[in-house]
Protein backbone atom coordinates (compact mmCIF):
# COMPACT_ATOMS: atom_id res chain seq x y z
CA UNK A 1 0.00 0.00 0.00
CA UNK A 2 1.35 3.58 -0.95
CA UNK A 3 1.49 6.17 1.23
CA UNK A 4 -0.02 9.13 0.92
CA UNK A 5 -0.84 12.87 2.82
CA UNK A 6 -3.31 15.18 2.48
CA UNK A 7 -5.20 18.67 3.51
CA UNK A 8 -8.82 19.01 4.00
CA UNK A 9 -9.57 22.78 4.15
CA UNK A 10 -10.75 24.63 7.11
CA UNK A 11 -14.86 24.00 6.56
CA UNK A 12 -14.76 28.24 5.68
CA UNK A 13 -17.85 27.58 3.55
CA UNK A 14 -19.88 26.91 6.02
CA UNK A 15 -22.33 24.80 7.83
CA UNK A 16 -24.36 22.56 5.02
CA UNK A 17 -27.88 21.04 6.36
CA UNK A 18 -29.33 20.48 3.11
CA UNK A 19 -27.10 18.20 0.80
CA UNK A 20 -26.23 14.60 0.63
CA UNK A 21 -23.05 13.68 2.38
CA UNK A 22 -21.62 12.39 -0.86
CA UNK A 23 -22.59 15.59 -2.66
CA UNK A 24 -21.44 18.37 0.00
CA UNK A 25 -18.03 20.32 -1.23
CA UNK A 26 -14.71 20.18 0.59
CA UNK A 27 -15.06 23.48 2.37
CA UNK A 28 -18.24 22.87 4.03
CA UNK A 29 -19.46 20.85 7.37
CA UNK A 30 -22.01 18.82 8.25
CA UNK A 31 -21.76 20.10 12.12
CA UNK A 32 -20.63 23.59 12.88
CA UNK A 33 -21.54 24.84 16.31
CA UNK A 34 -20.13 27.99 17.62
CA UNK A 35 -17.40 27.97 15.26
CA UNK A 36 -17.58 30.74 12.77
CA UNK A 37 -16.42 30.60 8.93
CA UNK A 38 -14.65 33.77 8.47
CA UNK A 39 -13.06 34.29 4.88
CA UNK A 40 -10.04 32.30 5.01
CA UNK A 41 -10.41 30.37 8.96
CA UNK A 42 -13.25 29.37 10.85
CA UNK A 43 -12.45 30.85 14.65
CA UNK A 44 -13.98 30.08 17.59
CA UNK A 45 -16.95 32.51 18.39
CA UNK A 46 -17.10 35.43 21.20
CA UNK A 47 -18.48 34.32 24.67
CA UNK A 48 -21.05 36.51 26.35
CA UNK A 49 -21.48 37.81 29.94
CA UNK A 50 -24.00 39.03 32.25
CA UNK A 51 -24.62 43.05 31.93
CA UNK A 52 -28.06 43.86 33.81
CA UNK A 53 -29.04 41.41 36.72
CA UNK A 54 -32.35 40.90 38.74
CA UNK A 55 -35.08 41.19 36.56
CA UNK A 56 -37.81 39.31 37.72
CA UNK A 57 -38.63 36.63 35.25
CA UNK A 58 -37.77 35.96 32.25
CA UNK A 59 -36.51 38.86 29.70
CA UNK A 60 -39.03 38.66 26.67
CA UNK A 61 -38.01 42.34 24.88
CA UNK A 62 -34.78 44.22 24.81
CA UNK A 63 -35.61 48.02 23.08
CA UNK A 64 -32.92 49.86 21.70
CA UNK A 65 -33.40 54.05 22.35
CA UNK A 66 -31.52 56.49 20.15
CA UNK A 67 -32.27 60.31 20.08
CA UNK A 68 -30.45 63.21 20.27
CA UNK A 69 -26.97 62.18 21.93
CA UNK A 70 -29.40 60.23 24.72
CA UNK A 71 -29.19 56.40 24.10
CA UNK A 72 -30.83 53.71 26.42
CA UNK A 73 -31.66 50.22 26.43
CA UNK A 74 -34.93 49.11 27.99
CA UNK A 75 -36.03 45.25 29.12
CA UNK A 76 -39.61 44.02 29.70
CA UNK A 77 -39.59 41.40 32.07
CA UNK A 78 -42.26 39.84 34.75
CA UNK A 79 -44.95 42.81 33.77
CA UNK A 80 -42.12 45.44 33.94
CA UNK A 81 -39.97 47.45 31.61
CA UNK A 82 -36.96 48.48 33.10
CA UNK A 83 -33.52 50.80 31.59
CA UNK A 84 -30.62 47.96 31.42
CA UNK A 85 -28.74 50.96 29.75
CA UNK A 86 -25.76 50.79 32.81
CA UNK A 87 -24.67 47.64 33.81
CA UNK A 88 -25.05 45.90 37.51
CA UNK A 89 -28.38 45.09 39.73
CA UNK A 90 -31.48 46.97 37.45
CA UNK A 91 -33.13 50.21 39.74
CA UNK A 92 -36.60 50.70 39.77
CA UNK A 93 -39.13 50.13 37.52
CA UNK A 94 -40.26 52.84 34.25
CA UNK A 95 -43.41 50.98 34.20
CA UNK A 96 -45.49 48.21 36.10
CA UNK A 97 -48.40 46.12 35.96
CA UNK A 98 -48.25 45.41 32.74
CA UNK A 99 -50.11 42.05 31.24
CA UNK A 100 -47.62 41.10 28.36
CA UNK A 101 -43.26 41.13 28.25
CA UNK A 102 -43.56 41.22 24.40
CA UNK A 103 -43.29 44.21 22.85
CA UNK A 104 -42.80 45.15 19.27
CA UNK A 105 -41.78 48.95 19.37
CA UNK A 106 -40.10 51.15 16.72
CA UNK A 107 -38.40 54.35 16.54
CA UNK A 108 -39.99 57.82 15.51
CA UNK A 109 -39.87 61.55 15.48
CA UNK A 110 -37.60 61.24 18.88
CA UNK A 111 -39.86 58.32 20.63
CA UNK A 112 -39.96 54.89 21.32
CA UNK A 113 -43.90 53.72 19.90
CA UNK A 114 -44.39 50.17 21.39
CA UNK A 115 -47.33 47.65 21.60
CA UNK A 116 -47.74 44.68 22.69
CA UNK A 117 -51.68 43.41 21.81
CA UNK A 118 -52.54 43.25 25.36
CA UNK A 119 -51.33 46.86 27.43
CA UNK A 120 -51.94 50.23 26.55
CA UNK A 121 -49.70 51.71 23.65
CA UNK A 122 -46.76 53.33 25.19
CA UNK A 123 -43.64 55.44 24.27
CA UNK A 124 -40.50 56.27 25.92
CA UNK A 125 -38.58 59.66 25.68
CA UNK A 126 -35.69 59.17 26.73
CA UNK A 127 -37.18 59.27 29.92
CA UNK A 128 -39.93 58.17 30.84
CA UNK A 129 -42.41 55.57 29.61
CA UNK A 130 -45.87 56.49 29.09
CA UNK A 131 -49.36 55.63 27.74
CA UNK A 132 -49.65 56.89 24.03
CA UNK A 133 -53.80 57.91 23.16
CA UNK A 134 -54.87 56.12 20.19
CA UNK A 135 -58.38 55.94 18.81
CA UNK A 136 -60.30 55.52 16.15
CA UNK A 137 -63.65 53.77 15.14
CA UNK A 138 -64.19 50.68 16.34
CA UNK A 139 -60.53 50.55 17.73
CA UNK A 140 -59.78 49.25 20.87
CA UNK A 141 -56.00 50.36 21.17
CA UNK A 142 -54.79 47.19 23.71
CA UNK A 143 -55.05 44.91 20.62
CA UNK A 144 -52.56 46.85 18.65
CA UNK A 145 -49.54 44.43 18.43
CA UNK A 146 -46.76 45.47 15.85
CA UNK A 147 -45.82 48.71 14.47
CA UNK A 148 -44.05 50.41 11.40
CA UNK A 149 -42.53 53.30 10.00
CA UNK A 150 -43.65 54.08 6.44
CA UNK A 151 -43.45 57.38 3.94
CA UNK A 152 -43.33 59.35 7.69
CA UNK A 153 -46.61 57.70 9.24
CA UNK A 154 -47.03 55.06 12.06
CA UNK A 155 -48.62 51.47 10.68
CA UNK A 156 -50.10 49.53 13.07
CA UNK A 157 -51.14 45.56 13.12
CA UNK A 158 -53.97 44.68 15.24
CA UNK A 159 -53.92 41.26 16.61
CA UNK A 160 -56.37 38.25 15.24
CA UNK A 161 -57.79 40.13 12.20
CA UNK A 162 -56.49 41.06 8.75
CA UNK A 163 -56.74 44.99 9.91
CA UNK A 164 -54.24 47.27 10.30
CA UNK A 165 -54.22 51.58 11.17
CA UNK A 166 -52.71 54.09 10.16
CA UNK A 167 -51.73 57.73 11.68
CA UNK A 168 -51.70 61.11 9.74
CA UNK A 169 -47.97 62.28 8.35
CA UNK A 170 -45.65 62.56 11.65
CA UNK A 171 -48.51 61.78 14.49
CA UNK A 172 -47.27 59.93 17.38
CA UNK A 173 -50.77 59.84 19.01
CA UNK A 174 -54.19 60.46 17.76
CA UNK A 175 -56.41 59.15 15.64
CA UNK A 176 -56.13 56.24 13.10
CA UNK A 177 -57.56 55.36 10.36
CA UNK A 178 -58.16 51.56 9.57
CA UNK A 179 -57.69 49.28 6.33
CA UNK A 180 -58.70 45.92 6.35
CA UNK A 181 -56.79 43.31 3.82
CA UNK A 182 -58.82 39.73 4.34
CA UNK A 183 -60.21 40.13 0.55
CA UNK A 184 -56.60 40.66 -0.74
CA UNK A 185 -55.04 37.13 0.80
CA UNK A 186 -56.38 34.15 -0.98
CA UNK A 187 -54.67 31.95 1.84
CA UNK A 188 -56.56 33.30 4.54
CA UNK A 189 -55.14 34.14 8.18
CA UNK A 190 -54.74 37.24 9.63
CA UNK A 191 -51.99 40.27 9.56
CA UNK A 192 -48.74 38.86 11.54
CA UNK A 193 -46.45 42.38 10.77
CA UNK A 194 -45.97 45.18 8.16
CA UNK A 195 -42.52 45.66 6.96
CA UNK A 196 -41.06 48.56 4.95
CA UNK A 197 -38.80 47.61 1.51
CA UNK A 198 -36.58 49.96 0.19
CA UNK A 199 -35.55 49.02 -3.63
CA UNK A 200 -33.34 51.79 -3.90
CA UNK A 201 -31.41 50.68 -0.96
CA UNK A 202 -32.36 53.90 0.72
CA UNK A 203 -35.56 55.50 2.23
CA UNK A 204 -37.35 57.39 -0.43
CA UNK A 205 -40.09 57.30 -3.37
CA UNK A 206 -39.12 53.28 -4.39
CA UNK A 207 -40.19 52.00 -0.46
CA UNK A 208 -42.89 49.66 -0.95
CA UNK A 209 -45.51 48.94 2.06
CA UNK A 210 -44.95 44.96 2.64
CA UNK A 211 -47.44 43.13 4.89
CA UNK A 212 -47.28 39.82 5.82
CA UNK A 213 -50.37 37.15 6.43
CA UNK A 214 -49.95 34.10 8.37
CA UNK A 215 -51.57 32.26 5.63
CA UNK A 216 -48.25 33.00 3.92
CA UNK A 217 -49.38 35.57 1.48
CA UNK A 218 -47.14 39.11 1.00
CA UNK A 219 -49.28 42.27 -0.12
CA UNK A 220 -47.20 45.27 -1.40
CA UNK A 221 -48.50 48.61 -1.99
CA UNK A 222 -46.91 51.66 -3.16
CA UNK A 223 -47.35 54.93 -2.44
CA UNK A 224 -47.60 57.63 0.79
CA UNK A 225 -51.50 57.46 1.43
CA UNK A 226 -53.71 54.61 1.98
CA UNK A 227 -56.77 56.73 2.56
CA UNK A 228 -56.08 58.16 -0.91
CA UNK A 229 -56.57 56.13 -3.71
CA UNK A 230 -54.64 58.40 -5.86
CA UNK A 231 -51.75 58.11 -3.99
CA UNK A 232 -51.62 54.12 -2.95
CA UNK A 233 -51.37 51.20 -5.49
CA UNK A 234 -51.33 47.35 -4.86
CA UNK A 235 -47.99 46.41 -6.69
CA UNK A 236 -48.70 42.54 -6.12
CA UNK A 237 -49.83 39.55 -3.74
CA UNK A 238 -47.20 36.73 -3.36
CA UNK A 239 -47.27 33.83 -1.49
CA UNK A 240 -44.65 32.34 0.28
CA UNK A 241 -43.97 30.00 3.26
CA UNK A 242 -46.18 31.21 6.38
CA UNK A 243 -44.26 33.96 8.48
CA UNK A 244 -42.95 32.65 11.85
CA UNK A 245 -42.82 34.33 14.81
CA UNK A 246 -44.48 37.93 15.14
CA UNK A 247 -40.69 39.42 15.19
CA UNK A 248 -40.20 37.16 11.53
CA UNK A 249 -38.50 39.85 9.46
CA UNK A 250 -35.19 42.83 9.60
CA UNK A 251 -33.37 44.64 7.06
CA UNK A 252 -30.51 43.05 4.92
CA UNK A 253 -29.19 46.02 3.23
CA UNK A 254 -31.91 47.35 0.84
CA UNK A 255 -33.71 43.91 1.07
CA UNK A 256 -36.18 42.49 3.49
CA UNK A 257 -35.06 38.75 4.95
CA UNK A 258 -38.56 37.00 6.66
CA UNK A 259 -38.51 33.94 8.80
CA UNK A 260 -41.31 31.42 7.14
CA UNK A 261 -41.86 27.38 7.00
CA UNK A 262 -40.03 27.46 3.67
CA UNK A 263 -36.36 29.12 5.12
CA UNK A 264 -35.14 32.39 5.38
CA UNK A 265 -36.58 34.47 2.41
CA UNK A 266 -35.55 37.30 0.99
CA UNK A 267 -38.10 39.37 -0.63
CA UNK A 268 -35.88 40.50 -3.52
CA UNK A 269 -35.45 37.29 -4.52
CA UNK A 270 -38.57 35.35 -3.94
CA UNK A 271 -41.15 37.35 -4.63
CA UNK A 272 -40.96 36.98 -8.66
CA UNK A 273 -41.25 33.53 -8.50
CA UNK A 274 -43.05 32.55 -5.17
CA UNK A 275 -42.78 29.18 -3.63
CA UNK A 276 -41.49 27.66 -6.68
CA UNK A 277 -37.91 28.26 -6.31
CA UNK A 278 -37.58 27.27 -2.57
CA UNK A 279 -33.63 27.52 -3.19
CA UNK A 280 -33.75 31.02 -3.44
CA UNK A 281 -33.87 31.09 0.07
CA UNK A 282 -30.82 32.92 2.19
CA UNK A 283 -31.02 29.96 4.23
CA UNK A 284 -31.22 27.19 1.44
CA UNK A 285 -27.50 25.79 2.41
CA UNK A 286 -29.44 25.26 5.67
CA UNK A 287 -32.79 24.26 4.75
CA UNK A 288 -32.84 20.95 6.52
CA UNK A 289 -31.93 22.35 9.83
CA UNK A 290 -34.46 25.21 9.31
CA UNK A 291 -37.65 23.16 7.97
CA UNK A 292 -36.86 21.02 11.29
CA UNK A 293 -37.04 23.71 13.68
CA UNK A 294 -39.73 25.48 11.91
CA UNK A 295 -41.72 21.75 12.31
CA UNK A 296 -41.07 21.17 15.98
CA UNK A 297 -40.97 24.10 17.47
CA UNK A 298 -42.34 27.19 15.38
CA UNK A 299 -45.36 27.67 17.59
CA UNK A 300 -42.85 28.83 20.34
CA UNK A 301 -41.89 32.53 21.64
CA UNK A 302 -38.48 33.65 20.60
CA UNK A 303 -37.66 33.17 16.70
CA UNK A 304 -36.21 36.61 15.83
CA UNK A 305 -33.86 37.40 13.32
CA UNK A 306 -31.31 40.46 14.25
CA UNK A 307 -28.49 41.79 12.02
CA UNK A 308 -25.35 42.43 13.96
CA UNK A 309 -23.08 44.06 11.51
CA UNK A 310 -20.01 44.68 13.97
CA UNK A 311 -19.89 41.20 13.61
CA UNK A 312 -20.21 41.03 10.55
CA UNK A 313 -23.01 38.50 10.84
CA UNK A 314 -26.86 38.17 10.92
CA UNK A 315 -28.19 35.77 13.76
CA UNK A 316 -31.71 33.86 13.54
CA UNK A 317 -33.15 32.84 16.72
CA UNK A 318 -34.48 29.62 17.06
CA UNK A 319 -36.21 28.43 20.34
CA UNK A 320 -36.02 24.71 21.10
CA UNK A 321 -38.18 24.32 23.97
CA UNK A 322 -37.58 24.25 27.68
CA UNK A 323 -35.94 27.47 27.65
CA UNK A 324 -33.15 26.47 25.38
CA UNK A 325 -32.10 28.48 21.93
CA UNK A 326 -29.94 28.07 19.51
CA UNK A 327 -28.83 30.63 16.45
CA UNK A 328 -28.19 29.97 12.85
CA UNK A 329 -25.59 32.84 11.71
CA UNK A 330 -24.62 33.69 8.90
CA UNK A 331 -21.52 35.76 7.77
CA UNK A 332 -22.76 38.56 6.28
CA UNK A 333 -19.67 39.32 3.78
CA UNK A 334 -19.21 35.37 2.32
CA UNK A 335 -23.01 34.10 3.35
CA UNK A 336 -21.58 31.22 5.27
CA UNK A 337 -23.66 29.73 7.94
CA UNK A 338 -23.22 28.46 11.27
CA UNK A 339 -24.83 27.70 14.95
CA UNK A 340 -24.34 29.21 18.16
CA UNK A 341 -25.26 27.24 20.96
CA UNK A 342 -25.15 27.86 24.70
CA UNK A 343 -26.44 31.43 24.18
CA UNK A 344 -30.20 31.42 25.55
CA UNK A 345 -31.46 34.40 24.31
CA UNK A 346 -35.32 34.78 24.50
CA UNK A 347 -35.09 38.09 22.73
CA UNK A 348 -32.03 40.31 21.08
CA UNK A 349 -31.09 43.67 20.44
CA UNK A 350 -28.39 45.79 19.54
CA UNK A 351 -27.40 48.95 21.04
CA UNK A 352 -24.16 50.87 20.40
CA UNK A 353 -23.48 48.40 17.93
CA UNK A 354 -23.31 46.12 20.72
CA UNK A 355 -25.17 42.74 20.55
CA UNK A 356 -27.50 41.91 23.98
CA UNK A 357 -30.20 39.20 24.91
CA UNK A 358 -32.12 38.60 27.49
CA UNK A 359 -32.31 35.43 29.24
CA UNK A 360 -34.43 33.19 31.92
CA UNK A 361 -32.47 34.32 34.31
CA UNK A 362 -33.71 37.84 34.56
CA UNK A 363 -30.61 39.05 33.04
CA UNK A 364 -29.74 41.30 30.03
CA UNK A 365 -26.23 39.90 28.79
CA UNK A 366 -23.80 40.88 26.49
CA UNK A 367 -22.87 38.88 23.54
CA UNK A 368 -19.73 38.81 21.11
CA UNK A 369 -17.54 39.85 24.47
CA UNK A 370 -15.08 38.12 26.01
CA UNK A 371 -13.31 34.27 26.12
CA UNK A 372 -16.00 32.60 27.95
CA UNK A 373 -19.47 31.94 28.78
CA UNK A 374 -20.58 33.59 31.98
CA UNK A 375 -17.20 32.08 33.41
CA UNK A 376 -17.30 28.69 31.27
CA UNK A 377 -16.22 27.13 28.70
CA UNK A 378 -17.22 27.60 25.43
CA UNK A 379 -17.57 24.36 24.11
CA UNK A 380 -17.58 24.20 20.24
CA UNK A 381 -17.89 20.87 17.35
CA UNK A 382 -17.17 20.85 14.39
CA UNK A 383 -17.39 17.76 11.92
CA UNK A 384 -16.16 17.99 8.17
CA UNK A 385 -17.36 16.86 4.88
CA UNK A 386 -16.44 13.43 3.59
CA UNK A 387 -13.55 14.05 1.31
CA UNK A 388 -12.56 11.16 -1.03
CA UNK A 389 -8.73 12.82 -2.11
CA UNK A 390 -9.78 12.35 -5.37
CA UNK A 391 -9.36 8.63 -5.52
CA UNK A 392 -12.46 6.33 -4.83
CA UNK A 393 -9.98 3.28 -3.90
CA UNK A 394 -10.50 1.99 -0.07
CA UNK A 395 -8.16 3.60 2.25
CA UNK A 396 -6.41 3.14 5.86
CA UNK A 397 -6.63 6.12 7.39
CA UNK A 398 -3.82 6.41 10.02
CA UNK A 399 -3.18 10.01 11.06
CA UNK A 400 -4.45 13.39 11.62
CA UNK A 401 -2.64 17.08 12.45
CA UNK A 402 -5.32 19.72 13.53
CA UNK A 403 -3.74 22.90 11.86
CA UNK A 404 -4.85 25.40 14.90
CA UNK A 405 -3.83 28.13 16.55
CA UNK A 406 -4.77 29.95 19.84
CA UNK A 407 -3.18 32.35 22.40
CA UNK A 408 -2.01 29.67 24.87
CA UNK A 409 -2.57 25.70 25.36
CA UNK A 410 -5.38 24.54 23.98
CA UNK A 411 -7.23 20.72 24.39
CA UNK A 412 -8.76 19.43 21.11
CA UNK A 413 -10.30 16.40 20.44
CA UNK A 414 -10.29 14.45 17.35
CA UNK A 415 -12.26 11.68 15.44
CA UNK A 416 -12.69 9.88 12.52
CA UNK A 417 -15.73 8.64 10.64
CA UNK A 418 -15.49 6.81 7.22
CA UNK A 419 -17.72 5.99 4.55
CA UNK A 420 -20.85 8.45 5.10
CA UNK A 421 -20.75 7.07 8.74
CA UNK A 422 -22.50 9.33 11.25
CA UNK A 423 -21.35 7.26 14.61
CA UNK A 424 -22.46 8.48 18.33
CA UNK A 425 -19.98 10.44 19.94
CA UNK A 426 -19.10 9.52 23.87
CA UNK A 427 -16.76 11.67 24.42
CA UNK A 428 -14.57 11.03 27.98
CA UNK A 429 -11.18 12.62 27.58
CA UNK A 430 -8.41 9.59 27.67
CA UNK A 431 -5.26 9.90 28.15
CA UNK A 432 -2.51 11.94 25.98
CA UNK A 433 -0.90 8.71 25.23
CA UNK A 434 -3.84 7.26 23.89
CA UNK A 435 -3.24 5.49 20.43
CA UNK A 436 -6.67 5.44 18.63
CA UNK A 437 -9.28 8.57 18.48
CA UNK A 438 -12.04 6.78 17.29
CA UNK A 439 -15.29 8.28 18.00
CA UNK A 440 -15.66 6.35 21.32
CA UNK A 441 -12.37 6.98 22.57
CA UNK A 442 -11.46 10.38 22.18
CA UNK A 443 -7.49 11.87 22.45
CA UNK A 444 -7.20 15.10 24.02
CA UNK A 445 -4.10 16.60 24.32
CA UNK A 446 -2.91 19.93 25.33
CA UNK A 447 -0.77 21.59 22.89
CA UNK A 448 1.28 24.95 23.61
CA UNK A 449 1.09 26.90 20.46
CA UNK A 450 0.68 30.38 19.94
CA UNK A 451 -1.17 32.81 17.50
CA UNK A 452 1.44 32.74 15.29
CA UNK A 453 2.71 28.83 15.47
CA UNK A 454 0.31 26.24 14.50
CA UNK A 455 0.16 22.68 15.93
CA UNK A 456 2.19 20.61 14.46
CA UNK A 457 1.32 17.30 16.53
CA UNK A 458 -0.09 13.94 14.61
CA UNK A 459 -2.83 12.06 16.13
CA UNK A 460 -3.50 8.48 15.34
CA UNK A 461 -6.78 7.61 14.02
CA UNK A 462 -8.50 4.32 12.77
CA UNK A 463 -10.11 3.94 10.19
CA UNK A 464 -10.56 2.13 6.99
CA UNK A 465 -12.87 2.99 3.94
CA UNK A 466 -12.98 5.27 0.57
CA UNK A 467 -13.89 8.32 2.28
CA UNK A 468 -13.53 9.90 5.42
CA UNK A 469 -14.30 12.83 7.88
CA UNK A 470 -12.70 14.74 10.72
CA UNK A 471 -14.69 16.06 13.99
CA UNK A 472 -13.22 18.55 16.15
CA UNK A 473 -14.05 19.45 19.26
CA UNK A 474 -12.63 21.68 22.14
CA UNK A 475 -14.07 23.81 25.37
CA UNK A 476 -12.02 26.25 26.33
CA UNK A 477 -11.60 30.19 27.60
CA UNK A 478 -8.96 31.03 24.83
CA UNK A 479 -9.11 33.63 22.88
CA UNK A 480 -8.21 33.57 19.19
CA UNK A 481 -8.74 29.89 18.57
CA UNK A 482 -8.54 29.31 14.73
CA UNK A 483 -9.12 26.66 12.60
CA UNK A 484 -6.86 26.51 9.68
CA UNK A 485 -6.96 23.27 8.19
CA UNK A 486 -6.36 19.28 8.71
CA UNK A 487 -3.67 17.59 7.33
CA UNK A 488 -4.75 13.41 7.29
CA UNK A 489 -2.36 10.62 6.30
CA UNK A 490 -3.54 7.31 4.93
CA UNK A 491 -2.27 4.17 3.18
CA UNK A 492 -4.10 3.63 -0.40
CA UNK A 493 -4.22 0.65 -2.20
CA UNK A 494 -6.18 -1.23 -4.57
CA UNK A 495 -5.99 -4.59 -2.45
CA UNK A 496 -8.59 -3.80 0.48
Amino acid sequence: MANSQATMPAPIGGWNARDDHGAMPSNQAIVLDNWFPQTSWVGLRRGFAPHATGLPGAVETLMSYSSGGTEKLLAASGGTIFEVTASGAVGAPLASGLTSNRWQSVQFRGSLIAVNGADSPSRFDGSAWTPTAFDGTGLDPTRLIQVNVFKSRLFLVEKDCANYWFAPVNYIAGTLSKVDLSSLAPHGGVLVAMATWSRDGGAGQDDLAVFLMSGGDVIVYAGTDPGDAANWSLTGVFHLGNPIGRRCFFKLGSDVVIITQDGYVPLSRLLPTGRSEPRLALSDAISGAVAEAARNFGHEFGWQPILYPRGNFGLFNVPRGGGVFHQHVINTITLAWCRFTGLNGHCWAVHGERLYFGDSDGRVCQADTGKDDAGADIAADGKTSFQSFGSSAIKRFTLVRPVLAADGALQVSLGLDVDYHDKPITYDPSPATSGAAQWDVSAWDEFPWSAVTPITAWRSVVGVGSNCAVRVRTATRLEGVRWHALDIRFELGSGL
